[in-house]
């Protein structure tokens, strides 16, 4: 063990970890009702660890997947509530020169039938800085959606695209990270539809694979 969750705010970790070249661990902790963070873990040399929390988010708000670097040291992730909306919200955490970090919302869902609801997991890039995820709600069936955010030119904005519904009969609920090929293509998985049997004669959940 090197690092106990020992406070209400700081518990129900499990979204995974990522790591710097440093070695410096970077964990997000949900902790649902109390005070949700993004933690950091340094080696202090001793075989032990020192955490910091690099950002501590409003109760509810659901921050789950793993944490995402970029080559420029930036933090990403996701929330499943929160944002214009609280529907869910993409964010980066950036270093400032005093050692502080900054959040800042790349996109905030805003559901129906043309956008997604809670992404649940991480977040994927390409070379260009395009940002690929998953909600678990929304999209065409409400069944959850594929999305893309263009990176922006200058200091323009993100633009989100949304490269596929799931309609149930090909997936529900896709929670997992994605993954990309060397083509572009992207692969997860859902946790329910694709058929019947499993959960309420609905599906035991699909791989897929969106070609964007």
């Amino acid at each position: 063990m090197i690092y106990n969750y020992d406070s209400a705010a700081d518990n129900n970790g499990g979204g995974g970890l990522t790591m710097d070249a440093s070695g410096n661990i970077f964990a997000v902790l949900s902790a649902a009702y109390d005070s949700p963070s993004v933690v950091k873990l340094s080696p202090n040399g001793y075989g032990g660890w020192n955490p910091t929390v690099l950002r501590t988010f409003g109760n509810k708000i659901f921050p789950e997947g793993a944490p995402v670097l970029d080559n420029a040291w930036n933090l990403y992730g996701t929330t499943q509530a929160g944002g214009a909306h609280n529907m869910g919200t993409v964010y980066k955490l950036s270093r400032q020169k005093n050692g502080a970090w900054s959040e800042s919302v790349l996109y905030a869902f805003k559901g129906g039938k043309t956008d997604g609801i809670g992404p649940y997991a991480g977040i994927a890039f390409d070379a260009a800085g395009n940002i690929y995820g998953t909600t678990i709600f929304g999209g065409k069936s409400n069944n959850g959606t594929v999305f893309e955010l263009v990176a922006p030119v200058g200091k323009g904005s993100y633009e989100e695209k949304v490269l596929w519904s799931f309609d149930g009969a090909n997936g529900r609920w896709p929670l997992g990270s994605l993954i990309r090929d060397n083509a572009g293509n992207l692969y997860g998985m859902t946790r329910s539809g694709g058929g019947t049997g499993c959960y309420a004669l609905k599906g035991c959940g699909v791989a897929f694979e969106v070609i964007p």
